[in-house]
């Protein structure tokens, strides 16, 4: 869209880029080059056309050249605009083709199925109990590591 006096006017996409508005780009300010390019294409195809009248009709008039020119201008426009629809039906054909093709593809592949017998089973270990288990303390309690009422062997065994 194109603001013009605080008004957001719509912008008719006549560019397949989405920077350009009114053959110039929006991030630059310069000619837009597809724009240029689209124009150039024109130009020479309606000189193409202006040309092969000319030689086909020598001594028509000015009037006549121009309404035999703008005809045959019509025609090829509307010629390339069909070759253009043309390709793009074959190329949606072709795209439902494939497509068709890969869901039967993959209707047809069976999964692959790993029987479980093949398969090693899986033992997970059971947890061991830790070898050196802290007792938590109290505040009654003796050195680090002994258990009231525990020996002193025990405690000996324990810091080996």
């Amino acid at each position: 869209m194109r603001e013009d006096g605080g008004r957001a006017l719509p912008q008719r996409q006549q560019c397949s880029d989405v920077r350009c508005d009114d053959r110039v780009l929006l991030d630059s300010g310069q000619d837009c080059p597809r724009c240029e390019e689209r124009q150039a294409d024109r130009r020479a195809t309606r000189c193409a056309v202006a040309a092969a009248v000319d030689a086909s009709i020598p001594g028509a008039s000015e009037a006549e050249r121009r309404a035999a020119t703008d005809r045959q201008l019509h025609e090829a426009v509307t010629a390339q605009a069909w070759i253009r629809e043309h390709r793009w039906a074959m190329v949606r054909v072709q795209q439902a083709a494939a497509a068709r093709a890969r869901a039967e593809a993959a209707t047809a592949q069976p999964d692959v199925d790993v029987p479980t017998a093949l398969l090693a089973p899986v033992v997970v270990p059971a947890p061991r109990p830790a070898a050196d288990t802290p007792i938590p303390e109290r505040a009654d309690a003796g050195p680090r590591g002994t258990h009231p009422g525990a020996g002193p062997e025990l405690a000996r065994s324990r810091v080996r």
